[in-house]
């Protein structure tokens, strides 16, 4: 997709002024101009998301924030919308809570953790050429410690790392219009659980107009028109 700035910084002054007027559909319209005319940033889905929750679209509002959070993992004001607009639905009850691996990928930017990784790394190597080095005991102790604190310090980030590609790579979806899970992808199929908008899910696969989810130990079929992606 093509980025046309000046036609993306004119929507979103239009939808600025929409939003502080009260009108918020039309906010909403101008917010997803600029997104058409290639604007993505952490700040755009930030508006958009406080525009749907005002319009009481709070599916889609929780959709946008988690791609604020996507854009700036570190994003505290993304992260506690996110959190008023599920603690006000159904979605904060029917959800398990988050596993911890799945927490710290979340909220780490996933450049920020390669980064560390490959600092961290460095400095294990120059620590432990270091230590080869030294002649004096005591000297080659404090290496020694060192290297051991900047092993365990790469592991960490090599963990981290791990977690920020699996939250990304694990086909997550929010749910923008409400709807019942199934056991299989047919509508006459036994319900399996309802999904409220605004509620987190894991889908890896479709089969006609429906998409396989997961919740927990939970899974099943829902309609794929229900479903937004997180990443895009």
């Amino acid at each position: 997709m093509s980025f046309d700035a000046a036609a993306a910084a004119r929507e979103i002054g239009a939808a600025n002024q929409a939003y502080l007027a009260g009108e918020y559909g039309a906010a909403i319209a101008r917010y997803e101009a600029a997104l058409g005319a290639g604007a993505d940033g952490a700040d755009l889905w930030f508006n958009l998301g406080n525009a749907y929750y005002r319009a009481g679209q709070h599916g889609r509002a929780a959709l946008a924030f988690e791609r604020a959070l996507r854009r700036s993992p570190g994003d505290a004001a993304a992260r506690e919308n996110l959190e008023l607009v599920r603690g006000q639905s159904e979605a904060a009850h029917v959800a398990p809570r988050e596993p911890f691996f799945d927490r710290v990928g979340g909220r780490v930017d996933p450049d920020a953790a390669a980064a560390a990784l490959v600092v961290c790394w460095s400095l294990a190597c120059t620590a432990w050429l270091v230590r080869r080095l030294l002649r004096n005991t005591l000297a080659r102790a404090l290496a020694a410690t060192g290297l051991a604190v900047l092993l365990l310090a790469t592991a960490a980030a090599a963990a981290t790392v791990a977690a920020t590609w699996q939250v990304r790579g694990a086909g997550q979806a929010v749910v923008v219009e409400a709807g019942e899970v199934l056991h299989a992808p047919d509508p006459s199929a036994a319900r399996v659980f309802t999904a409220p908008e605004g509620l987190k899910l894991e889908s890896d696969r479709r089969i006609g107009t429906f998409a396989h989810v997961r919740l927990g130990e939970r899974e099943g079929w829902i309609e794929a028109r229900r479903l937004e992606p997180i990443d895009r």
